[in-house]
């Protein structure tokens, strides 16, 4: 009985500890991540009602890309463990409808500090505050470009 009751709980320990680790969706890497809220306002796609607000990473080149719904957007990554970096972050200089929206995004995303990842959402922050939430796409990952400014 006793030996029963030992595998039974070193099974479940077991299922339990394996379902807590890494999984194939357990990165921010190699997904495009599409644009939610920010500052806790749902996004609507202000900036372009048929364009996507997403972003994509690649921790292992250290650069970051994506779209605000008018420009291509880029920059540095830096990550160790729930820290996350965006920095010299550039634009392509399409003018827009609601830039205004899009200059404030982009200032935003300056200030991330860290980051959290459940599942199919990625929630950026700055402290404990939440800047911006995403969720995975099912969408096809576009190519990252050169993390340098266009000249």
């Amino acid at each position: 009985m006793k030996n029963n009751l030992f595998n039974y709980l070193s099974a479940l320990l077991f299922v339990t500890i394996t379902s807590c680790g890494s999984t194939k969706d357990a990165s921010i890497n190699n997904t495009r991540w599409e644009l939610n809220e920010v500052e806790g306002v749902v996004i609507d796609y202000i900036v372009n009602p048929k364009a996507q607000i997403f972003l994509t990473f690649d921790e292992s080149q250290n650069k970051f890309s994506g779209s605000t719904g008018c420009n291509t957007i880029g920059g540095k990554l830096t990550t160790e463990g729930s820290k996350m970096h965006l920095a010299d972050i550039f634009s392509t200089q399409m003018a827009c409808p609601k830039m205004q929206a899009e200059r404030e995004y982009l200032r935003l995303l300056e200030t991330v500090d860290n980051y959290k990842l459940n599942g199919k959402k990625l929630i950026l922050y700055q402290g404990t505050k939440q800047i911006a939430s995403y969720t995975r796409s099912k969408n096809p990952v576009p190519p990252i470009p050169p993390a340098t400014k266009p000249n």
